[in-house]
């Protein structure tokens, strides 16, 4: 019978480690308790990677070299110059096991992350500070709920109350976190993870064009023609030019100031090709796609945006500012690091 036993034992565990995330978790050599030694985000890219201790709640697609790379439900995005991660990925990329993080609506919407030998991390939802180990500080954004109903914290801000170093590489998007005190990683060290991370490649678009400043590019549809009086880029009720001060600009048009033969939808699938080879598909198109759909008439303002309009930071960090121009939406941008 034990013989048997024994047996039967051997199967199951053979079993076991036929499964992905089995052999994933076993190829981890890792002290429980120890924070990685290095964290990448890449804003755009539903993946992460994390050199060192990874909790149990968390299952790795693959392990290489003592590295885990994550898969995510949800890129993490760009808003107001900061990075935001749905508040689990973060977490657990930070050390924190899953069953350490605590969400509590009847106290405003508070998370909590409470590692067992990490400082005790709170913020709340719509509220501009962070708190670690109960010394509070305020911050220049606050977490958010993003459609559908997911917890969107800033990286930075919670990685340092965790007691990480952060630094943004913003010629490749990428968030990097260390452990305060540690080496900072070589930046060899951060290119080979970033090439088996597979970070994301621009958008090669196909027909059309790019124009502008090579910090501040915007698409031109193929077959689009140049309007006389204002010059710019027409098609389908879309026009894209530059402007007198460095801006690059969109145009959407309502319906009842189309061409004849000209629809709506139309109208809309040509933005969506301008908008995502100068942007990327994602969020923030996404975003401004619904912006232009809500404004199919002139005789109506647009419900998602004040009177004044908006300003948004692109993926890519541009500043974006998009208001209601009453016979369509006006998109201006301008390179990273320049207002309006």
């Amino acid at each position: 019978m034990k013989k048997a036993a024994r047996v039967l034992l051997g199967v199951l565990l053979l079993a076991l480690l036929s499964v992905p995330w089995a052999r994933a978790q076993q190829e981890q050599v890792v002290v429980k308790g120890e924070k990685p030694s290095l964290i990448l985000f890449v804003v755009g890219k539903a993946r992460y990677a994390v050199k060192g201790y990874c909790p149990p709640s968390v299952r790795p697609s693959r392990v290489e070299g003592g590295v885990s790379y994550v898969d995510m439900d949800v890129a993490p995005y760009i808003e107001s110059d900061r990075t935001f991660v749905p508040v689990r990925y973060l977490a657990n990329a930070l050390g924190v096991d899953n069953a350490n993080i605590h969400w509590c609506p009847k106290c405003g919407g508070k998370v909590t992350l409470a590692e067992p030998g990490f400082p005790r991390v709170e913020m709340k939802i719509g509220e501009k500070w962070v708190s670690s180990d109960g010394q509070v500080r305020e911050i220049d954004v606050a977490p958010a709920i993003k459609d559908p109903g997911r917890t969107m914290l800033p990286a930075r801000f919670v990685a340092e109350a965790l007691g990480f170093e952060v630094e943004w590489l913003p010629e490749k998007q990428v968030v990097v976190c260390w452990p305060k005190g540690k080496p900072k990683p070589t930046a060899d060290e951060i290119k080979q993870i970033l090439e088996k991370l597979g970070a994301p490649e621009p958008p090669k678009p196909t027909g059309g064009k790019f124009i502008g400043p090579e910090n501040n590019r915007v698409w031109v549809p193929e077959g689009a023609s140049v309007l006389e009086g204002n010059g710019n880029y027409y098609k389908n009720g879309v026009q894209v030019g530059l402007d007198f001060d460095g801006s690059v600009k969109i145009f959407s048009t309502t319906t009842d100031c189309l061409e004849p033969g000209v629809t709506f939808d139309q109208m809309l699938a040509t933005l969506r090709e301008v908008l995502t080879n100068t942007f990327g598909p994602g969020e923030f198109t996404d975003w401004l796609m619904d912006v232009a759909r809500h404004k199919d008439s002139r005789k109506k303002e647009c419900p998602l945006l004040p009177v004044e309009g908006v300003i948004k930071t692109a993926p890519d960090g541009r500043n974006v500012f998009v208001y209601d121009g009453g016979d369509g939406i006006a998109i201006f941008v301008r390179p990273p690091g320049v207002g309006f």
